[in-house]
């Protein structure tokens, strides 16, 4: 599983090592101010690591599967 439809659209134009970049969440959540919460990501393919800023809203809608695959240390 990766979570590109989270990743900016910059982030994954850029050019990858593997044929197509897919990224999944490293476990580095910072909460920000404005309710704004900061994701790191990694790059199986080419080890990239991007940031994605997602609002309080939808931070909460994929929280669950986020937690979920970061707890599992997949």
């Amino acid at each position: 599983m990766n979570f590109n439809h989270l990743v900016p659209k910059s982030e994954l134009m850029r050019s990858c090592v593997g044929s197509k970049h897919a990224f999944y969440p490293t476990g580095h959540i910072e909460s920000m101010i404005g309710e704004i919460v900061a994701i790191g990501f990694r790059c199986r393919a080419c080890s990239d690591f991007a940031t994605a800023f997602l609002g309080k809203d939808e931070y909460e809608i994929h929280r669950g599967l986020i937690d979920k695959y970061v707890e599992a240390g997949s």
